[in-house]
């Protein structure tokens, strides 16, 4: 086969990079917002970086951090923060974050934390280490802004949690976790107890999702837990706080719940914490991955029928079917994409392949052996001639000739056709199909008039012996391929009584019913009354049809002649073999019977 689309980039990229270097080995700068719930993150593929601005608030303490999927540094956490109040969590814009430089590890500010971090290691996820008073309420909000697009923290996009069953409050200043080397440590031991799911039964297992699996499919020890209020605030619903500014309003918060039959609020301290409030500390981690997939925008593609499709999907989704993206944020329903043009390598000539610059996809397809590489140049693709496509002619016992582009190894021993080498069908006259049409014959079964459909003529004349109408279907001749139709009488078999059937052939009547067939006549119209006469068994004389008479043997006297004016000749006694004539037939006869004694 001819060479599949190449992937092509998106001439409008949604991801923007900040000081990228062309050393692979030098990162960008990355700012990052933080709100003492979850962080924001650097996003770096093989390919590219990625700005990620977050913003996080926590009740009540948190830290911070960006690793891989065995733990964190010294380097790359970010925390040990304290938030005593309510307006440290969530009055006020978010701050940017610059330690916790109040004493005791306090917020330096009120309201959420904005990170703006250094450039780092592309990190596979990130972290959020947190811890609360055990008293009031508790919960970690978040967003991350990648380009003008921000997400919040939702359920269903990747979020898990490990409750480390290590219980730390955040009224007490020395358990913070701060980026000493031995608290860093602490909590890489905590994630490998996670990724092994090795946690005991006063933790959660493993990493736990909101429907309480692990990783491994296996159902861990509670679940993680999302607030069923938004960030738009108000009263009455699990958390007390307004709106926290710098989040998207359909931000959720989020916890641990480590009983959800018998805890109804994870939220509320009163609601079942026990001594280790809510297994405390927590340590929710996202995949990084997982952030770039709930940010999309219009996509651009072309599927396999050649049609044209925009639909909205992250950037690499878009970049996987080869398609154009519109930008982050940007909605299919407000944005008209252009037509996407390309390179079209198709056969030119027999055996010579040929590349065309700024075609579209309809007008690729219309070419012979085409393919259509959206997006991309000739300069770019390879347009070599595929020997062992061709057009393959072969004859289809229903539809006749017909013509499919193949190999020959199919064509030859799949199809038993003629393979024409590099050709498309479009240069290639197979033999037309003879023309079809309905074909009247009798069934030697059922030994009626039967009709089939596109049927050719010499089948129709040669093996069905029957009548061939060129172009007709079989509803085009129902009158003329029909059996003449009639009354049948018939004697019921049961009773002996004389009946009739309408509509029904010579041959249905007599194989059937053994009955008498009127044709183009009906039961109203014809007499089925048995016609008698006197029929003379030799000295008896019965009342019965002459086919009854002639099978008893006897002589027909005349149709509707009473037996008492039927003149029955007497009987010749000698005549001992009915024969009407007395001879040696019947002396040999009477020797044979000799000594019998009659009764």
């Amino acid at each position: 086969m001819l060479p599949s689309s190449n992937t092509v980039s998106s001439s409008s990229c949604s991801v923007t990079v900040t000081g990228q270097n062309s050393d692979p080995m030098v990162h960008p700068r990355v700012s990052v917002g933080l709100c003492a719930t979850v962080a924001a993150s650097l996003l770096m593929s093989s390919a590219h970086a990625v700005d990620v601005d977050g913003v996080i608030t926590v009740d009540n303490a948190y830290g911070f951090a960006f690793g891989d999927a065995n733990g964190i540094t010294s380097s790359s956490y970010y925390g040990g923060l304290r938030n005593t109040s309510a307006g440290d969590i969530s009055n006020g814009a978010p701050v940017l974050y610059s330690g916790p430089t109040g004493p005791g590890f306090t917020n330096p500010g009120v309201g959420p934390e904005l990170y703006d971090l250094p450039s780092l290691a592309p990190p596979d996820y990130m972290y959020l280490i947190a811890w609360s008073d055990d008293s009031s309420y508790q919960g970690a909000i978040g967003s991350f802004t990648i380009g003008s697009t921000s997400v919040g923290t939702l359920p269903n996009t990747g979020w898990e949690v490990f409750a480390t069953g290590i219980d730390l409050d955040s009224t007490v200043a020395s358990d913070t976790l701060t980026t000493d080397p031995a608290d860093v440590q602490l909590i890489n031991d905590q994630i490998a107890i996670a990724n092994a799911n090795a946690g005991n039964t006063g933790t959660s297992i493993g990493w736990v999702d909101e429907n309480g699996m692990l990783p491994n499919g296996s159902l861990g020890l509670g679940e993680l837990a999302f607030s069923i209020d938004d960030n738009t605030g108000g009263s009455g619903g699990q958390l007390p706080f307004g709106a926290i500014q710098g989040i998207p309003s359909n931000a959720r918060w989020m916890w641990y719940n480590e009983d959800p039959v018998n805890i109804s609020n994870p939220f509320g301290a009163s609601f079942g914490g026990g001594p280790d409030g809510h297994k405390e500390f927590l340590i929710f981690r996202i995949q990084v991955e997982d952030v770039l997939q709930q940010i999309t925008g219009c996509c651009c593609w072309v599927d396999d029928a050649g049609n044209q499709v925009q639909s909205q999907t992250s950037e690499a989704d878009c970049h996987a079917l080869s398609g154009v993206y519109a930008g982050d944020g940007v909605d299919c329903e407000d944005f008209n994409c252009q037509q996407i043009t390309g390179a079209c390598c198709f056969l030119k000539d027999f055996g010579v392949m040929w590349c065309h610059n700024n075609y579209t996809a309809s007008d690729c397809a219309s070419l012979p052996l085409s393919t259509f590489y959206p997006g991309q140049s000739c300069s770019d693709i390879p347009c070599d001639m595929e020997p062992t496509l061709g057009a393959c002619c072969y004859e289809d016992p229903d539809l006749g000739w017909n013509c499919v582009e193949t190999d020959e190894f199919k064509c030859v021993e799949a199809f038993g056709g003629v393979w024409y080498a590099g050709q498309p069908c479009s240069w290639i006259d197979c033999p037309p199909a003879p023309p079809t049409g309905a074909c009247c014959y009798e069934d030697p079964d059922l030994g009626t008039l039967t009709c089939a459909d596109n049927v050719e003529e010499f089948k129709c004349l040669q093996v069905f012996g029957g009548t061939w109408y060129p172009g007709l279907t079989c509803v085009d001749i129902a009158d003329e391929c029909m059996d003449p139709r009639g009354a049948c009488c018939f004697q019921n078999p049961d009773d002996g009584s004389y009946d009739c059937i309408d509509n029904i052939t010579d041959f249905e009547c007599s194989e059937y019913y053994n009955g008498t067939w009127t044709g183009g006549a009906t039961c109203a119209e014809v007499d089925c009354c048995p016609k008698l006469g006197a029929c003379c068994v030799k000295d008896v004389c019965v009342q019965t049809t002459t086919d009854s008479c002639d099978a008893a043997g006897g002589t027909w006297m005349g149709m509707g002649l009473p037996c008492d004016q039927a003149d029955c000749p007497e009987p010749c006694v000698f005549d001992v073999t009915g024969d009407g004539l007395v001879n040696f037939s019947d002396l040999i006869a009477i020797i044979n019977n000799w000594g019998l004694v009659c009764p």
